[in-house]
């Protein structure tokens, strides 16, 4: 009788360790959908959601954020970690990539990732919220107040919004611009990563294959593309053997992405000036956002490109001779 408990405590805690590891093997998709890449080692506990900001942060923008016990506590932090924070009702709007800060009354609060900006509110990914897995607030945006040119995000059931951390200062500029002294703001999507120098000691996108894209900062005054004739992009990409295909998104006021021009940059190992021509655009066009996409056909992993600026270059003034 006793040898048969034993074996059934036996069978019973193996079967236990078994569903531990099942579930463990699942929630580590979670975890590789999460942070773009888990290329560097994450930091926190695994299924906490500092944990998730710190591993998109690292993944993201190279920037570490460590030392953190409480959630809340990245508010006050920001500076240590070069980046801004904003208080809930400021004049600066929160960005793709700014975290969201939450504040309770039992003082551990919560934060997540900020990933679209849309007139309805702010579209967010977080971990840890209800369940361990990263979700995405149901695909539903957090509401949003625009007043007296202030931006003020709505309580969320028990927590209440302390500000939002941001590496922009300020309200982003009219400035299309991407360039080594002038990025604050963009990020980058799918499978690029940001390159810390390289042979012409340039701040730049380095991409191993994939479809390379970076997404500019919202624009909180919407820009007159008509202004500009053209964008010029200073590339290069090295390894590949099929045409690559590239395309400059464009997104209105309406918050739609419905403006795209084609075109197609030539493959160089050398750095390439590629031009983007505007004059298709007859109407005034207002913009908010703009993102560059470049696409390798045969997605292959030998290919690299490098982006080390993309500008809009503004309509030449007409001169006329003096009498």
């Amino acid at each position: 009788m006793i040898q048969k408990n034993r074996k059934t405590i036996v069978f019973l805690i193996a079967t236990l360790f078994a569903v531990f590891f099942v579930l463990l093997f699942l929630l580590m998709d979670d975890f590789r959908l999460g942070a773009t890449s888990l290329v560097k080692r994450y930091q926190g506990g695994s299924f906490q959601c500092v944990a998730y900001v710190q591993r998109y942060y690292s993944n993201a923008f190279d920037i570490e954020i460590r030392n953190v016990g409480r959630a809340q506590e990245l508010y006050l932090k920001a500076p240590e970690y070069g980046l801004y924070a904003h208080r809930n009702g400021s004049v600066t709007a929160p960005q793709p990539g700014d975290i969201l800060v939450f504040g309770h009354r039992n003082n551990v609060g919560h934060v997540a990732i900020v990933t679209g900006v849309i007139k309805e509110g702010v579209l967010i990914v977080e971990q840890n919220w209800g369940t361990s897995r990263i979700t995405t607030n149901g695909g539903k945006p957090l509401p949003m107040k625009r007043e007296n040119g202030t931006y003020t995000l709505e309580d969320r059931t028990g927590y209440y919004v302390i500000g939002w951390v941001s590496r922009t200062l300020n309200n982003p500029g009219a400035l299309f611009d991407f360039s080594s002294d002038s990025h604050e703001g963009w990020i980058v999507e799918s499978s690029t990563r940001k390159a810390q120098s390289n042979s012409d000691d340039a701040w730049a996108v380095a991409i191993s294959g994939g479809n390379p894209t970076i997404v500019s900062p919202i624009f909180v005054e919407p820009i007159e593309v008509d202004k500009f004739e053209k964008v010029v992009v200073r590339a290069r990409v090295l390894g590949g053997k099929d045409s690559t295909e590239g395309r400059l998104y464009l997104r209105d006021e309406n918050d739609v992405w419905n403006k795209e021009i084609s075109f197609e940059p030539a493959k160089s190992n050398t750095w390439t000036e590629f031009e983007i021509d505007l004059s298709s655009f007859k109407e005034s066009s207002k913009v908010t956002q703009l993102k560059l996409k470049l696409s390798d056909p045969s997605n292959s992993p030998t290919e690299k490109w490098e982006i080390d600026w993309f500008r809009f270059i503004p309509v030449k003034t007409q001169q006329f001779p003096l009498d």
